[in-house]
């Protein structure tokens, strides 16, 4: 027997903890079982605790000497991608934006181009057809801004709900199966007003909202300002007013060296938040614009978790490792994103670049090499990637996009920061537990 590949032993506070990265499980440690896991020394812990050892081999914390974790990893990402319990939609109603943000990666497309419904009928025909064969489904409203075409996304919803009402009501025996939709949407909260909040809550069943905010008032109106003006105080007041209507609203910041110094104050005024806002810090990518000076302001991977996430200030906000199986949902067969013309793609980084397209609603898959490409993305082929003890949670690299196509984006495969953090994000995991009892 041996310690499994993906594992991380530690200490804090006094305690012992061990990781598994291959099924994202951390527990606590009694001092003999640590003693015997960091000692190789598993026949003294069978007899000591053969309960405890049972369940060590059957989460993969102990595996026998021949056990080839890479196969498995490979197993689980091909399960994955072939699930035909889950159909993924992103549609986007219009790539219109009512923001001019200077980092936005989407500027060098930016239309006014809007879905009609004409185009609107044909993704509802699209999602019938796909519909019938799955237990699960999930919708994300995307831009563009989503909410300057509202109506469409009101119309489509509808749509669907009849869909899905119809589908219980002729399949008795899966009442709980596909069927009322819940949709997530990604906003920059400008126009999440009373009215259209009640909207997409009552008659969308939008359930989770994204928002972005960049700083306290002075720094977020310059970096994200409003075609017309200032968006802060209208954004933060569409927040306090609004969302009790929905399940979630988390809100992305998100960070380079030019506003780090002042998103103290952001958290400050966030504290006066529902409780149902759930803040997250996110990397500015370098990535988003084609600019030699752009990148001195970006964080690599390796930077933003040592000087950002792992820093004291901002631990509260770090997010617990996922499990990703070689997965985002790019890769996997039955996930599509759709453009306001009803042209198909895998990556929402995609939209806007027709050559870009797998197909179509009405022609569905015509682009069979890029699709195959996406299909069959695999983070074990990467040798670099197949020896890391971070695998099962970076993905190689976490983005599929930057590592299939870097001549589009210009990067290529990046490191996770969990690759120099993982302990301490797991550090602030526990902590924040611990704040909460």
């Amino acid at each position: 027997m041996r310690l499994g590949r993906y594992v991380k032993i530690f200490s804090y506070n006094g305690k012992n903890y061990a990781y598994n990265a291959l099924n994202n499980g951390l527990c606590e440690l009694e001092n003999d079982i640590y003693e015997c896991l960091i000692g190789h020394d598993f026949k003294s812990m069978e007899n000591l605790k053969s309960d405890v050892f049972s369940e060590l081999k059957k989460s993969f914390y102990v595996v026998p000497d021949n056990f080839d974790e890479t196969s498995y990893l490979k197993f689980l990402t091909w399960k994955a991608k072939f699930n035909s319990n889950t159909l993924g939609l992103t549609i986007v109603p219009t790539l219109d934006c009512n923001f001019r943000c200077f980092y936005c990666s989407q500027q060098d497309y930016k239309q006014p181009s809007y879905m009609s419904k004409e185009t609107a009928d044909k993704v509802i025909d699209f999602i019938k057809q796909k519909v019938t064969q799955y237990s699960k489904v999930g919708l994300i409203w995307y831009g563009g801004e989503p909410l300057l075409h509202i109506k469409m996304i009101e119309y489509i919803s509808k749509e669907l709900n009849k869909l899905f009402q119809t589908e219980v009501e002729n399949n008795n025996e899966n009442k709980n199966g596909i069927r009322l939709l819940r949709a997530s949407l990604i906003t920059n909260g400008y126009l999440l007003n009373s009215e259209n909040s009640e909207v997409l809550s009552k008659e969308c069943n939008v359930k989770r909202i994204q928002i972005t905010i960049d700083g306290p008032k002075r720094i977020h109106d310059k970096r994200r300002p409003h075609k017309d003006g200032p968006s802060y105080d209208i954004i933060m007041n569409n927040i306090k007013n609004n969302a009790h209507l929905f399940d979630t609203v988390i809100i992305r910041i998100n960070v380079d060296t030019k506003n780090k110094p002042f998103l103290s104050e952001l958290f400050d005024e966030l504290k006066d938040m529902p409780e149902n806002i759930r803040p997250y810090l996110a990397p500015v990518r370098i990535d988003n614009v084609k600019s030699a000076g752009f990148g001195k302001i970006c964080y690599d991977s390796k930077d933003f978790g040592l000087e950002v996430e792992s820093q004291k200030e901002f631990s509260k906000f770090s997010v617990y490792p996922v499990s990703r199986y070689g997965i985002c949902g790019a890769v996997i067969e039955n996930t599509f994103c759709i453009d306001p013309d009803g042209y198909l793609y895998k990556c929402w980084f995609e939209f806007g670049t027709r050559n870009r397209s797998i197909g179509s609603v009405v022609e569905g898959i015509t682009n069979y090499e890029r699709y195959y490409k996406w299909l069959t993305f695999d983070p074990t082929d990467y040798p670099d990637c197949k020896e890391c003890n971070i695998l099962p949670i970076c993905n190689a690299g976490q983005c599929p996009y930057r590592v299939l196509f870097p001549e589009e984006n210009g990067r290529g495969k990046q490191c996770s920061d969990d690759k120099w953090i993982l302990e301490k994000k797991l550090v602030s995991y526990i902590e924040n537990i611990e704040n909460l009892k």
